[in-house]
């Protein structure tokens, strides 16, 4: 356990001190730290940022965020019955028209995903 505390404090004081020397203050706050912290942050000598990186015991917390969890997932369902849908309507034989109006494809996509699910259309005009 001791090896992935380490590896999570060292993640995290890389990316802080990255933020910091970018300039992105708001980012470093969001993570947690009070521009006491960041001030320390800055003035500690590379010995120091060494020993803290490398600490056995955890300083940075893990927090499964399970509302934005289940939205993702939610989203990610949403996704997969959109790309059913537009492989069903593909298979039926709708026209790059209807994809664009439904589903917003352009040609090329309507065309990459023909070639994709194996599907021959004619090529031109249909003859009268």
């Amino acid at each position: 356990m001791n090896a992935i505390f380490a590896l999570l404090n060292n993640t995290m004081l890389n990316q802080v001190l990255h933020e910091l020397r970018q300039g992105h203050l708001q980012r470093c706050r969001a993570l947690g730290l009070a521009e006491e912290d960041l001030e320390i942050l800055q003035s500690l000598p590379p010995t120091t940022l060494s020993r803290l990186a490398h600490a056995a015991v955890p300083w940075v917390e893990i927090k499964v965020d399970t509302a934005v969890m289940r939205r993702l997932i939610e989203q990610a369902d949403r996704d997969e019955q959109n790309e059913r849908l537009i492989n069903r309507a593909l298979k039926l034989g709708a026209s790059s028209l209807i994809m664009n109006k439904c589903f917003g494809l352009d040609h090329s996509e309507t065309a990459m995903r023909r070639r994709l699910l194996k599907i021959e259309v004619s090529r031109g005009r249909h003859r009268v």
